[in-house]
């Protein structure tokens, strides 16, 4: 597995922890790496806190782009992946957005059920066509 893929598996545990939880990042970040060796990947930290500081305007983002659904009643793990996936076409400017919205298809295959994938492609794939909603890939601040 790829370093940036690690990254975002890290950090979907991550915001999964502090969803379950309703604990500040800052408190699961330190319980994260109390249970590891090496430290966290600065890419992994970035998305955590993009994603956490974003949630809001991330939330409108979603509710825009999905038909019949609301944030609050996905799954945990769809619901993070697709904040996630969200956050980084926002602030990555780096990352071509096919290939964000591939490697949350596979996050997807591998930690949610069997529709998250094609939900997951279907919800991040309209928000990010819709340019108005994304900032037009503008880097965030940080």
């Amino acid at each position: 597995m790829g370093r940036r893929r690690r990254s975002r598996e890290e950090a979907l545990q991550i915001l999964y922890a502090i969803d379950i939880a309703h604990a500040p990042v800052h408190q699961v970040l330190e319980d994260f790496l109390r249970e590891r060796e090496e430290p966290l990947d600065p890419f992994t930290e970035y998305l955590v806190y993009e994603t956490n500081r974003q949630r809001e305007e991330i939330d409108k983002v979603l509710e825009e782009h999905m038909t019949n659904w609301h944030v609050d009643r996905l799954s945990v793990i769809d619901r993070n992946i697709l904040r996630l996936g969200i956050a980084e076409i926002m602030c990555c400017e780096d990352v071509p957005t096919k290939v964000t919205i591939n490697e949350y298809i596979e996050i997807a295959k591998k930690y949610g059920d069997e529709d998250s994938p094609g939900f997951v492609n279907g919800v991040i794939d309209k928000a990010a066509q819709d340019r108005e909603h994304i900032s037009t890939r503008k880097r965030l601040s940080k």
